[in-house]
């Protein structure tokens, strides 16, 4: 079944941004249809989070499907005009992006849940975490782990890989290198190992 099948007022109230992501990514193009109930669905969720006092996670993913809605509209009349609305979304949450960025002391918007997320893969074994954990250590629906996580893959900080029904996470290519530090010891007593985490410009000691 396609995310598409269901009613545009079903999947705008229900599913999260992040399941439309996962449907247009599996597609060439749209088709009328299913432009029509994404119309419908980004309606819904931006003018939601417009009203958000904080949601940069959420603003930085809308913004994706915008984009990547524009670039699989066909070239009809149409597609184009829904094409200027969904670039009017795409304005509308840039400008929600640089408020919520000035009010942070003109630092760029930091995913509220992403240090968590990264060192907690850091810990895990080998590197991988099943998605499934964050669920219960952070708390999150399975819908907000799955949003975050798809803005943290698009910016190349995650990669998730699926076995049967399980995702599994681990650190992307653009993650900040992790640097272990050197193992302290004092005199009698047993040697403790310790992992540093250089995420972001900031030294995490576990």
């Amino acid at each position: 079944m396609s995310w598409f099948d269901r009613h545009p007022l079903e999947l705008a109230e229900q599913s999260e941004p992040a399941e439309a992501l996962a449907a247009l990514k599996a597609l060439e193009a749209l088709g009328k249809s299913q432009m029509a109930a994404l119309e419908v669905c980004l309606n819904h969720w931006v003018l939601t989070l417009l009203s958000r006092p904080l949601d940069p996670e959420g603003t930085l993913e809308l913004q994706q499907l915008c984009k990547l809605a524009r670039r699989l509209a066909p070239d009809t009349l149409e597609a184009q005009a829904l094409g200027q609305r969904w670039k009017a979304f795409g304005d509308l949450l840039e400008g929600k992006r640089r408020t919520l960025q000035a009010n942070a002391g003109a630092q760029p918007a930091k995913l509220l849940h992403e240090e968590k997320i990264l060192q907690r893969i850091v810990a895990a074994d080998d590197g991988r975490l099943q998605q499934s954990d964050l669920i219960t250590y952070l708390s999150l629906s399975a819908g907000r782990i799955s949003q975050v996580l798809g803005v943290l893959e698009s910016q190349g900080k995650v990669t998730r890989n699926r076995r049967g029904k399980e995702s599994w996470i681990q650190l992307g290519p653009n993650t900040a290198t992790l640097a272990p530090v050197k193992p302290t010891q004092t005199e009698g007593s047993t040697p403790i190992r310790h992992i540093g985490v250089d995420v972001f410009g900031l030294r995490k000691v576990a």
